[in-house]
């Protein structure tokens, strides 16, 4: 299964090439991170280029995989009118991938963690945040994502495991969570959304051009 992957939720954009094989093994063809701001406008470009280097026509893509928030508000609504404008064209399956699962898969590739909380900077001293665990190497969401303040996110208090994602690391130690380890400065990685897509695949976990919807959980968002 040959899957493409993109992200702009953040201040990175990142792009990926990958092929999953059944027993979802993920071999990444290319792959493209860049934490300009502005790269996010050069994203169809990018993914043009990608394709290229790696003599990959869009009709070699089985499953697109987008990443569709939460984070920064024309960063999600430039990934998701992106996946839109290639699955229209090419009727291309689509998956929307959250950033913070993102963030979560990211943990468990590169980490033995089994809990994760991810969190993203959504500025004005709050954090989008979501409980994670790991189910055969894959990132599953044990309770709905949200956004609070870091001392605000329920549960914090108590959790047992690892933190990671885009958040000042002097905002642990506010708080007596039992955080193991925790990485900051974590930003959404496309080559991570490969393991993601094949799994929401394989669950026909489908949408339609018309549904990749960014998800913003504010009405008043920052870029």
């Amino acid at each position: 299964m040959n899957i493409l992957a993109f992200d702009t939720s953040t201040t990175a954009c990142s792009v990926a090439l990958g092929r999953v094989s059944n027993a979802g093994e993920v071999d990444v063809r290319a792959h493209v991170f860049e934490t300009d701001r502005d790269s996010r406008e050069k994203l169809p470009s990018m993914i043009r280029i990608l394709l290229s280097d790696t003599a990959t026509d869009l009709n070699d893509i089985d499953v697109m995989a987008f990443g569709q928030g939460p984070g920064a508000f024309i960063g999600v609504r430039v990934t998701a009118a992106v996946a839109q404008a290639f699955a229209y064209a090419k009727t291309i399956p689509l998956v929307g991938v959250s950033s913070l699962a993102i963030v979560a898969q990211m943990a468990f590739d590169k980490s033995d963690a089994e809990k994760v909380l991810s969190v993203i900077d959504a500025r004005k001293g709050e954090l989008y945040y979501g409980y994670y665990c790991r189910d055969n190497g894959g990132a599953v969401l044990e309770s709905d994502e949200g956004l609070q303040a870091f001392e605000n996110i329920p549960g914090v208090q108590e959790f047992e495991g690892e933190c990671w994602g885009n958040y000042d690391d002097a905002l642990v130690g506010r708080i007596g969570a039992k955080i193991s380890h925790y990485e900051t400065n974590v930003l959404p990685d496309a080559r991570a959304m490969l393991t993601l897509a094949f799994r929401y695949a394989q669950n026909k976990q489908w949408q339609t051009p018309a549904q990749a919807h960014p998800v913003y959980m504010r009405n008043k968002v920052t870029n």
